[in-house]
């Protein structure tokens, strides 16, 4: 485990690879938001199994056991970049347990900082900005890193991602007005139609042949 000196404290940190979990929510891995950080950061969340999240969880503790220990912190924060997942309960408006026991972890990195390296399943460098959904399963490359201010707690930085499933992201311009998807009228039919129409309007018509071949 290394140990660095940040602007505001000391701190022990590790780099860690994480198994494969599903990105949920709004990701920000190609370009950075600025939506909170004025500056811009990146960021993801991603599902993990509950043995895979019980895991990471472990080693979270543990650096954070390990920077109070060493930094004599006075008071334990709260874990929050790595917790038990929950759904809002729409009708009684309180968090309830994921059914499957799932983790929800989120990273982040300032774009002031640096960009996040993405790689696909097979390791080549992604240099094209994707329109990644929810529902991508990927790995992250994390730094984790132990900090001591007021409180002695621990954060995720996100250093690269790997895409292994990629899943586009797709609007969804119809639910967001309460409406649901129907059987019927379907815009793309009339787009494919006009670019027929387009297609059949750009071919020239054959000239006429000489009267006297030229030989």
């Amino acid at each position: 485990m290394e140990i660095g000196i940040g602007k505001k404290s000391v701190y022990l940190k590790k780099d860690l690879i994480t198994p494969k979990g599903e990105i949920t929510g709004f990701s920000c891995i190609f370009k950075p938001s600025t939506k909170f950080v004025k500056t811009g950061k990146y960021s993801v969340s991603i599902l993990l199994s509950k043995e895979d999240g019980e895991k990471l969880l472990e080693i979270a503790q543990e650096v954070r056991k390990e920077q109070f220990k060493n930094f004599k912190g006075k008071k334990l924060a709260e874990i929050k970049s790595i917790k038990p997942y929950t759904k809002l309960n729409e009708e009684t408006g309180e968090e309830t347990p994921d059914s499957e026991g799932r983790y929800i972890l989120s990273a982040g990195l300032k774009a002031e900082r640096g960009k996040v390296a993405v790689f696909d399943a097979k390791g080549k460098p992604v240099s094209k900005a994707l329109n990644i959904g929810e529902g991508t399963t990927v790995k992250l490359k994390l730094g984790v890193s132990g900090y001591t201010v007021a409180e002695t707690g621990v954060s995720f930085t996100l250093k690269a991602v790997q895409i292994i499933d990629f899943v586009e992201y797709v609007s969804s311009s119809v639910s967001f007005e309460g409406f649901e998807a129907e059987e019927g009228f379907d815009i793309d039919d009339i787009k494919e139609e006009i670019k027929v129409e387009e297609d059949l309007d750009t071919v020239e018509e054959p000239q006429e042949a000489d009267d006297e071949a030229d030989f």
